[in-house]
């Protein structure tokens, strides 16, 4: 009798976790917890991400895939390309940018170009380039998305660019997307994030302002976070057996001087000038050379390419996001290591050639 009872304690828990399941799964839709954000009509809330591309979306030059990155739909596994590149990181990777205004404009219009379409053109049937950037998200959010929705799609390369949104301290509600200290709780959420009850406690816990830190308060990303968070993906770069690449993160040369739209960015973010911006990203960026020189992970150059050529990488009116022309020459710099790394093959035309 007495086991009985034992077991009925155990079982009892289960069956009502498993009857609330599937509860939620009869009268939820897969987007449950999801809300389209307003300023950025191809995103959404997510309770595991904090926030995503709409899968499905497609309009003003923008196409995201049934996976939600941005891009055309993947070939299956079985019928892969030879080499998988997945590129991480944030506007500046998803491809948004700020052109310049003219007369007609009152503001500067967003543009989309992102270098994962530029890699993608140049490497052709080569590799198959996907774009996971997506806006405002920090190291912290790319390792989460990592794990819960690229790893699966077996990467062979991974490109990681973050540290402009981690630095920025965040005038809005903190809800901090992180990956629980203790690896019990990380397993924990790693098994269960696609169950409803896991994104109904996420999504509570997230509109829950009281339960997260007050405005302007801190930092999304501190630097010992940032720190850990590059770490984590050399960890998990070893254990899922990827090439891993950091690529600098570069910001329109200070010394070409303050746009009247730049006070809106910088202050924003929580920074009082640009020349703090500026100091404050590269204490990050300092901590992405310091841990690929200590873990031998490639960092692709890309600082000379953006700002010493005669057309410069970034419009007037922004000083974080690559314009097309800087795009290119990101992808190229990728596209340049990813061969000399010996990861991707040479292009047919330079086969043969030094």
């Amino acid at each position: 009798m007495a086991k009985r009872r034992t077991l009925l304690r155990v079982l009892l828990p289960l069956l009502t976790l498993a009857g609330a399941e599937l509860v939620l799964r009869t009268f939820t839709d897969p987007g449950f917890g999801q809300r389209r954000l307003e300023l950025l009509s191809w995103m959404s809330e997510d309770p595991v991400l904090g926030s995503a591309n709409v899968p499905g979306f497609e309009a003003g030059g923008i196409r995201i895939n049934a996976l939600g990155l941005r891009g055309p739909e993947l070939r299956d596994l079985a019928s892969r390309r030879p080499l998988r590149i997945v590129s991480l990181g944030d506007s500046g990777t998803f491809g948004i940018w700020l052109g310049e205004a003219d007369s007609s404009q009152p503001l500067a219009a967003l543009h989309f170009d992102g270098y994962p379409e530029a890699l993608r053109t140049l490497v052709g049937e080569r590799a198959e380039v996907i774009n996971a950037g997506v806006a405002g998200y920090t190291s912290s959010h790319g390792l989460r998305q990592l794990v819960t929705k690229l790893l699966e799609l077996e990467p062979d390369v991974v490109t990681v660019r973050f540290g402009v949104n981690d630095l920025k301290i965040s005038r809005g509600p903190q809800r901090r997307v992180e990956e629980p200290p203790s690896p019990w709780l990380r397993s924990l959420l790693y098994a269960s994030f696609e169950l409803r009850l896991t994104r109904l406690g996420l999504t509570a816990y997230r509109r829950a302002s009281f339960l997260h830190p007050r405005p302007g308060s801190l930092k999304a990303v501190d630097l010992a976070r940032f720190r850990e968070n590059l770490e984590r993906f050399v960890e998990l770069s070893r254990q899922e057996d990827f090439h891993l690449l950091f690529v600098e993160y570069v910001l329109r040369p200070l010394e070409l001087g303050e746009h009247p739209h730049h006070e809106a960015i910088y202050r924003k973010g929580g920074l009082p000038s640009l020349e703090a911006f500026h100091r404050e990203h590269q204490r990050y960026q300092a901590v992405v050379r310091e841990l690929a020189v200590r873990e031998g992970i490639p960092l692709v150059e890309t600082r000379d390419a953006l700002t010493s050529s005669s057309e410069l990488g970034f419009s007037a009116p922004d000083f974080t996001h690559p314009n097309a022309y800087g795009a290119e020459q990101i992808a190229r710099a990728l596209e340049r290591a990813l061969v000399e790394l010996g990861w991707l093959p040479r292009a047919p035309a330079d086969v043969g050639h030094p």
